[in-house]
Order: structure tokens, then C-alpha cells, then sequence
């Protein structure tokens, strides 16, 4: 993901879809982390879809979940970039 970022320096909206992760631990957090607070850093959104229960679990408990706007938290890829091209079409890329 970080070289992803690197290559994509004008990305305003980062969508990140979690749908064929069926479990997270601390590590794959904080490798979730680290971009997350980048892309902020730069003014833009991150947009999250597909969390199973347990990896939504996991991620609220270790704090990620608190980084992200909870609207940018969404079930599913097709509403995760409708919300994204929501937002650019609003010139929105940061709240």
C-alpha cells in the first residue's frame, strides 16, 4: 500500500476495500495505520468498505476505526466509490 501511495500523489480519495479480509492483528493494523494518517496528512479522504464483523472488531479496538470519518465506513465497493466520486465531484478532500 505504501508504494501504491508513493506512485499516487494526487489521489484525493484513497478507497480501501477490506471485503476478502476475514481478520486483522496489530501488524496488519498498524500497516493499515501508517497510509491511513499519510493520506490524511495530505488533505485527503479514505474511504473504507467491506469490514467483516471481526476485522471491524479489531480495528475499532486498536483505534483505526477512529481515524476515519464514520460516513466513510461504508458496506460495499459500489458505495465506497460512489461516496468517493461524491466527494470530488464536491471538491470535498478533507472534513
Amino acid at each position: 500500500m505504501a508504494r501504491l501511495l508513493t506512485s499516487s500523489p494526487a489521489q484525493e480519495v484513497l478507497v480501501v476495500d477490506l471485503s476478502d479480509v476475514p481478520f486483522v492483528d496489530s501488524s496488519a493494523s498498524i500497516a493499515l495505520e501508517e497510509p491511513v494518517r499519510a493520506v490524511q496528512r495530505d488533505g485527503d479522504i479514505v474511504i473504507l468498505c467491506g469490514l467483516q464483523e471481526r476485522v471491524r472488531s479489531t480495528l475499532r479496538r486498536l483505534g483505526v476505526l477512529d481515524l476515519i470519518e464514520p460516513s466513510h465506513i461504508v458496506a460495499t465497493r459500489p458505495e465506497a466509490l460512489e461516496r468517493a466520486a461524491a466527494l470530488r465531484a464536491l471538491g470535498r478532500t478533507a472534513d
